[in-house]
C-alpha cells in the first residue's frame, strides 16, 4: 500500500513522504490476508506485525507496562528495523488491552504512551476503536460523533485525531473526521 497518495490530510497539511504500513492485528488475523486481497494494493507495502516475529512471542498488549516488553517495544524495534515505515495500525484497542477495562483510567497509559511514540518516531498511528452500541431503533442508522466514543475520556481526549466510519442513512458508509486538534 502506498501511503501519501492524497492532495491534503484531514489538518489540511500536505502529506508526506510514501512508505509502509505496519499492521498489529489483535483480532481478525486470520481473515486479514484476504480482506487485503480484496482491496487489489499491493502486499509488499503492508507488514503483519506476526510475520515479522521472529521469536515466537505474543505479540504484546497494549497494557504491558514494567519489564514487558510493549508494544511501544515492538513498534520501534520494527521502525528500526524498516525505517519506510510510516503508518502503523492496530486492530483493535479493546482486544489489545487484556485485563484493562476500556472505562478505567488505566486505559490512558497506552494511549498516552502511543501518542508519544508517534511524535518521537515521525509516524502516525491509527488505532482501531469501536463506537457505543446503538438502542435497537437505531440499528441502521448510526451517527459517530465524540459522544459516540465508548470508553474512558482519554480515549477520545489524547488522540490528535479522529475520524469515524459511520452510516449516516440506510445503506450509505460516510468516513469523517470527528476531531481534529
Amino acid at each position: 500500500a502506498v501511503i501519501g497518495s492524497v492532495d491534503s490530510m484531514p489538518d489540511g497539511t500536505a502529506p508526506g513522504a510514501k512508505g509502509r504500513v505496519l499492521w498489529i492485528p489483535y483480532e481478525g488475523v486470520s481473515i486479514l490476508p484476504g480482506r487485503l486481497a480484496e482491496t487489489g494494493l499491493p502486499d509488499d507495502g503492508i507488514i503483519i506485525l506476526n510475520e515479522i516475529a521472529d521469536n515466537g512471542a505474543a505479540i504484546p498488549r497494549l497494557s504491558a507496562r514494567g519489564k514487558e516488553r510493549t508494544i511501544c517495544d515492538e513498534i520501534e524495534a520494527c521502525k528500526r528495523s524498516d525505517d519506510s515505515i510510516i503508518l502503523v495500525v492496530i486492530d483493535s484497542l479493546s482486544s489489545g488491552t487484556d485485563g484493562v477495562d476500556e472505562n478505567a483510567k488505566a486505559i490512558s497509559e497506552p494511549m498516552t504512551a502511543l501518542c508519544s511514540l508517534a511524535e518521537r518516531l515521525n509516524i502516525s498511528i491509527l488505532l482501531l476503536h469501536h463506537p457505543r452500541k446503538t438502542s435497537a431503533d437505531d440499528d441502521e442508522v448510526h451517527r459517530v460523533n465524540m459522544d459516540s466514543i465508548r470508553g474512558h475520556s482519554s480515549i477520545s481526549g489524547v488522540p490528535r485525531s479522529i475520524i469515524a466510519l459511520d452510516m449516516p442513512a440506510v445503506g450509505k458508509r460516510r468516513m469523517r473526521v470527528v476531531k481534529n486538534s
